[in-house]
């Protein structure tokens, strides 16, 4: 899960998306349009990777590989089997969202350039569960401390 700001250029893509496939089945239910193809969550990661491809934080071989990603996937009736969830949802503050992302293992390497990209729009990759007392998010803070010392496998993978 990548944790963000409202304001977000990700953020923004991905809400934007989510209310233009949302309108266009109202129109097709009102028999104004076709329903468009693939699921909802399948055009968000496309626009997504769409604003990933020209972002100046990857580097050319990460750009290169979300530009081949994009042509070889270019139904998303053939990306449902890759991009399992890419959703936004809101978080308890109304100036921050948070966005969910779970890919298929053999993508595992482009979502870790994804969230790559994300983070350096201004995200923050939070791990597991949200700390529940103030005890946990004290346990939390230091945990994150640490983590910046000491990176762990997922760190690793996103430098790959």
């Amino acid at each position: 899960m990548v944790f963000c700001q409202t304001d977000n250029s990700y953020i923004a893509e991905a809400r934007r998306t989510s209310k233009q496939y949302a309108d266009a089945c109202k129109a097709a239910a009102e028999g104004k349009g076709s329903k468009p193809s693939g699921e909802p969550h399948v055009h968000v990661w496309a626009n997504l990777t769409a604003m990933a491809a020209t972002d100046e934080h990857l580097t050319t071989e990460e750009r290169n590989l979300i530009t081949n990603h994009r042509a070889a996937a270019a139904d998303p009736d053939a990306l449902v089997h890759v991009v399992h969830v890419c959703k936004v949802r809101k978080a308890f503050r109304d100036t921050n969202k948070k966005l969910f992302i779970a890919t298929a293992p053999e993508a595992k390497q482009l979502t870790n350039i994804m969230v790559k990209a994300i983070c350096a729009a201004g995200g923050v990759q939070k791990y597991g569960q949200a700390p529940r007392s103030g005890g946990e998010r004290k346990l939390q803070t230091l945990l994150d401390e640490l983590r910046k010392i000491v990176p762990d496998e997922a760190d690793r993978d996103c430098e790959m």
